[in-house]
């Protein structure tokens, strides 16, 4: 009984916290294509263009508004994408897009019920790629700004996001495999000309 009544108090101490959270939060999934333009610097491989269909969950957590039409706040999300090379393995994409955001109209906040809306914000992403088939591997960071356009009908808002790097970053992937003495077995210096990405996200 003792046990019982602890987790009735639990769980009534939480739904403060969680009504609160529900006042702030727009949260969406989608889906994202990729695409990544740019130089290999050691001229192994020259130019390269990669392509990646990725799944986007996350959410937009309102800081301040007014009368739920403007407002501004930070969005984070998370993404997970997959191509396929002509050769061989799986090329593998986790980025991790951090947003501060204005918003006017719909998805401002939860309670906003325009049918149409508008966002933009300035941010950065942190980037995580392994290509398995060329043994290769990097993790980087790349600044980068956002806009989207959302229409709701019936409350349910679909975005519109279109995302990009205004820089040229530059990693380093590191070679992974087995070290067969071959000239292509090397770390690869790279640089991205250009990091785009576009798709659709519904809110729930």
């Amino acid at each position: 009984m003792r046990r019982l009544a602890f987790l009735l108090l639990l769980a009534l101490g939480s739904l403060p916290l969680q009504a609160q959270l529900s006042d702030k939060i727009v949260p969406h999934f989608g889906f994202m294509l990729e695409r990544s333009y740019g130089t290999e610097l050691d001229n192994i491989l020259t130019d390269i263009q990669w392509n990646f269909s990725t799944l986007n969950i996350g959410g937009y957590y309102v800081l301040a508004h007014h009368k739920d039409v403007v407002s501004v706040g930070v969005d984070p999300s998370v993404q997970i994408g997959l191509s396929f090379p002509a050769g061989p393995g799986v090329n593998i994409m986790v980025q991790t897009p951090v947003y501060l955001m204005a918003r006017v109209g719909a998805n401002s906040t939860p309670y906003n019920q325009q049918a149409l809306g508008l966002s933009v914000g300035v941010g950065g992403n942190l980037q995580y790629l392994t290509f398995t088939g060329l043994n290769r591997r990097t993790t980087f960071f790349a600044p980068g700004a956002v806009v989207e356009g959302t229409l709701s009908s019936r409350g349910a808002p679909l975005t519109f996001r279109l995302h990009f790097s205004p820089a040229q970053p530059q990693t380093l992937f590191k070679y992974t495999g087995p070290d067969n003495g071959t000239s292509t077995n090397v770390d690869v210096n790279y640089r991205f000309s250009s990091i785009l990405g576009f798709g659709l996200l519904y809110g729930f």
